[in-house]
């Protein structure tokens, strides 16, 4: 008999504990709190270290290190202990989505990633008003560059 599921490796135990507690560790003492009249809320660095666990570990991985790390830190807290169990559930989501997104084909994915990098780069300048004539070839070769891979010359109008 035959199991087509994976197993769970010692490296992807470590690998999870680990960034769990990266992302505790930054959002225990990476915190702004801010007062509101529904209770506190805060702006902290574990929602950046949680997208880097889903970049990182990839899906199911990266959202059980996202998702314990900053329960973990809910139950330290007793303002928002009663509800760490939907911060594990949240962030989970949260990373998990971005590592199936960032892994999506593999070694080809990394296509996929600069094609989404090259997108939102071209939002940015149509966004603030520049036309810098942008060719969105595989090649990534801009138009008066020459062909070279990597030139890019800007022609104001």
């Amino acid at each position: 008999m035959e199991k087509s599921s994976k197993k769970i490796t010692l490296y992807d135990i470590v690998a999870i504990g680990l960034m769990a507690a990266f992302v505790f560790i930054a959002t225990f003492f990476f915190k702004i709190k801010i007062p509101t009249p529904g209770g506190s809320t805060m702006v902290k660095l574990g929602n950046g270290i949680c997208l880097l666990c889903g970049t990182l570990l990839g899906g199911w991985r990266g959202g059980l290190a996202a998702g314990f790390g900053c329960a973990l830190f809910d139950l330290t807290d007793p303002e928002y202990a009663p509800t760490a169990y939907i911060t594990f559930i949240r962030y989970f989501i949260m990373a998990g989505l971005c590592g199936f997104i960032s892994h999506w084909h593999g070694a080809n994915g990394r296509k996929t990633g600069r094609d989404h990098h090259r997108c939102i780069h071209l939002f940015g300048y149509v966004h603030r008003g520049k036309d810098h004539r942008y060719d969105d070839r595989r090649l990534g070769v801009c138009p008066g560059s020459g062909g070279q891979r990597g030139e890019h010359r800007f022609q104001p109008d």
